[in-house]
């Protein structure tokens, strides 16, 4: 979908590596609710197997509870293919990608992880709804005491800011936490 270089230098995160955190061992009397929430903000018209996909690994990642919020067209598809899996249809634009005006404030609720981008399409309303989905995940791990993390592929096809994020050699590791500066600038 393309970040504009700009919009990434404006955000002065800083970066460090951390250790993978620990899987949590299940008892006998957990239940899906205990592992966590995971969304997928995937597919448009055309694309519904990318949402199918990315959906189908969330599953399978051990998440309690897979959500995927992802255009009406694409529901029934993936409604057929993945019962199991709790579906968001929303509005979309006339060419079948998401619309930039829904609210991503109650998917978000509960949720432990996002997944942006698998199949969307390449448009300003996708530009539009990932700068508005960064922004309620920083607010809400802020408000949470919790972490933001933001993945890029680096310069791999798929990777949707083509390495920006990871432009500086010194950021690049396995994975990396975005925290607002320490002089109180903050992601608008």
């Amino acid at each position: 979908i393309g970040i504009d270089e700009k919009i990434i230098d404006r955000l002065s995160y800083i970066c460090k590596t951390v250790d993978k955190p620990k899987i949590k061992e299940r008892r006998k009397n957990d239940h899906k609710g205990s592992f966590g929430k995971g969304l997928s903000v995937c597919g448009s018209y055309g694309m519904a197997g990318a949402a199918i996909l990315a959906t189908r690994a969330c599953l399978k990642s051990g998440v309690g509870i897979a959500k995927c919020l992802l255009p009406k067209s694409v529901y029934p598809i993936l409604t057929a293919a993945l019962p199991e899996a709790v579906c968001i249809p929303k509005s979309q634009t006339l060419k079948g990608g998401l619309s930039s005006l829904i609210n991503l404030k109650p998917a978000l609720a509960k949720t432990n992880a996002v997944l942006f981008g698998c199949g969307l399409s390449n448009n300003k309303h996708t530009q539009k709804l990932l700068k508005k989905l960064i922004k309620n995940c920083v607010d809400k791990a802020k408000a949470e005491d919790m972490l933001a993390w933001l993945y890029d592929e680096d310069r791999w096809p798929s990777g949707a800011a083509g390495g920006l994020v990871t432009k500086d050699t010194a950021y690049r590791a396995r994975s990396l936490i975005f925290t607002p500066t320490l002089d109180g600038a903050t992601y608008d």
